[in-house]
């Protein structure tokens, strides 16, 4: 078992408790799905990522709101994943738009964001580009709010997507969690990483050369 191995292991055992809710669109192996209010946590592994998530689900439309804290970093990223009917025909390259998020009667957030989509997927994504210094305070605004509302603007067309309304009920738990789990699974680790590094050689201590045959030492 690899690195990575061990530290989903350790990521699903601290988070998969509790049952199961709606499918998750991901590649790669997840763990058992934790319900707290009107969100999901799970630990999803990958060949060359692992991370710990949460997700949930608006009314409205189709589209999962995803929370990633990336291992063994712990940063969080945002952002949102809809399905299609049928699978795309070509690559969707990153196609820059606007975010907009408010929490309750907060202040309203425009954020950068890109779209994506891949051949042969029948799903596509939206990635906010949030540094800390932005998405901290929607994080706290969310852990302590009702109801967030996102929608998103196309730069250079009419287009604008209807806004979706997501619950807030569980969210400040779910946080705690896929950081907690995260968090677990990166001092997992850093001490495989120690392990697995030899310990420091021994000084050597320099050669003393005997004295000639006859001679004094002093």
């Amino acid at each position: 078992m690899n690195k990575t191995s061990i530290a989903a292991s350790v990521l699903f055992a601290s988070i998969a408790i509790g049952s199961t809710s709606d499918a998750q669109v991901v590649r790669g192996n997840s763990g058992k799905k934790q319900a707290i209010g009107a969100w999901t946590t799970l630990a999803v592994a990958s060949e060359n990522r692992t991370i710990s998530r949460m997700y949930s689900l608006p009314a409205k439309s189709g589209t999962h709101m995803y929370l990633d804290a990336d291992i063994p970093q712990c940063t969080m990223s945002v952002s949102f994943g809809g399905k299609y009917d049928t699978p795309l025909d070509s690559d969707i390259p990153p196609t820059p738009l606007t975010a907009i998020l408010r929490v309750d009667a907060g202040p309203v957030r425009r954020v950068q964001a890109s779209y994506r989509g891949t051949m042969g997927d029948n799903f596509g994504f939206v990635s906010l580009r949030m540094l800390s210094d932005t998405l901290d305070p929607l994080l706290s605004e969310m852990s302590a709010g009702r109801t967030l509302r996102v929608r998103f603007e196309y730069p250079g067309e009419e287009r604008v997507e209807a806004a979706d309304s997501y619950s807030l009920r569980g969210f400040s738990q779910s946080l705690d969690v896929v950081l907690a789990g995260c968090l677990l699974a990166s001092e997992q680790l850093r001490r495989d990483h120690e392990a697995d590094t030899p310990p420091d050689p021994l000084p050597r201590q320099p050669h003393r050369r005997s004295p000639p045959s006859g001679a004094r030492s002093l």
